[in-house]
């Protein structure tokens, strides 16, 4: 292939966590933020469209851009100018991991414009880099159900296909929470029994979700390490788990580190949790919308190629 002129690159939001799964275990789902990048003869210019994009960056200091450059900086080269227009359509700051959809962009198209090696593990190499958490890296890029680990820098995953019955909602409340704040309130000690509850979980909800089992879930998906220190950012978070669980519900979790809170759904109970969600949260002062997803099972689509 001669040098790559322009590249299109479709990349879906996820959500992380899934309630014990800390900093590990993702999953996709079906809306993607959309990426152009044409190469022009010096400099970069980026156009930011959609949703939520007056708290991006648009200079060099943006997100999808440094994950470009910084590829082409470990190859000890300058980067090519660039032209980015980033279509944003991804709730900004509510746990659905926007930011990783913008590395993992800038790093797909940083790697094929310098004509390297752009395969998922490549990909996630470089990008843990600057997004360092794989629980939303991974599934963005690979699709499904994924656990990530980190071992000196480069991570290693599982894939899982979810139950083809399954499908989400995501409340969205008219309140950010911004990553940074939500990791600040949790510890950075646990007691032994936490952690073992939180094993427990983990692997209970991994293997109900892989085995199509879903009657544990409304217990896997509890959480001792961070969910309860967050529950003084976004008042009535409890209740409204509670109101996604009576309305059917297989489990529910933060989102991330929110502000978005997630559930699992049939079909045919989808349009009433997401009610009964925002009901609750109206109790509590929030208003809220519900963001009805199917879990996406391809990942990181590049579109085109010239």
């Amino acid at each position: 292939m001669g040098a790559v002129r322009s590249v299109r690159i479709h990349v879906p939001c996820s959500t992380s966590n899934l309630g014990p799964g800390y900093d590990s275990i993702g999953l996709a789902l079906g809306l993607s933020n959309e990426f152009d990048f044409e190469r022009i003869p010096s400099g970069v210019e980026i156009v930011l469209r959609g949703t939520g994009i007056d708290s991006l960056e648009s200079g060099e200091q943006n997100r999808t851009y440094r994950a470009f450059r910084a590829v082409h900086e470990r190859a000890g080269e300058p980067p090519p100018g660039v032209r980015i227009v980033q279509q944003n359509r991804v709730p900004i700051a509510r746990g659905l991991g926007g930011s990783a959809t913008a590395v993992l962009a800038g790093t797909t198209a940083g790697l094929l414009f310098a004509g390297a090696d752009a395969s998922p593990s490549v990909v996630l190499d470089h990008s843990i880099a600057i997004e360092t958490h794989p629980d939303n890296l991974t599934p963005s890029l690979v699709g499904g159900l994924t656990v990530s680990s980190v071992d000196d820098g480069h991570v290693t995953f599982v894939r899982v296909t979810p139950p083809s019955e399954l499908t989400t909602v995501t409340l969205i409340p008219d309140r950010v929470l911004e990553t940074g704040a939500a990791r600040r309130v949790v510890p950075e000690t646990f007691s032994r029994d936490d952690v073992v509850f939180n094993i427990r979980g983990a692997a209970m909800l991994m293997a109900a979700l892989a085995v199509g089992d879903l009657d544990p879930l409304r217990l896997a998906m509890r959480d001792r390490l961070h969910q309860p220190y967050r529950v003084p950012l976004l008042p009535g978070m409890d209740d409204i788990f509670a109101a996604a669980l009576r309305a059917g519900s297989p489990g529910v979790a933060l989102s991330g580190a929110g502000s978005g809170i997630f559930a699992f759904a049939y079909p045919d109970a989808a349009e009433g949790i997401g009610e009964a969600m925002q009901r609750e949260a109206r109790k509590h002062g929030i208003d809220s919308y519900a963001l009805h997803l199917p879990i996406d099972h391809r990942g990181l689509q590049i579109v085109s190629v010239e």
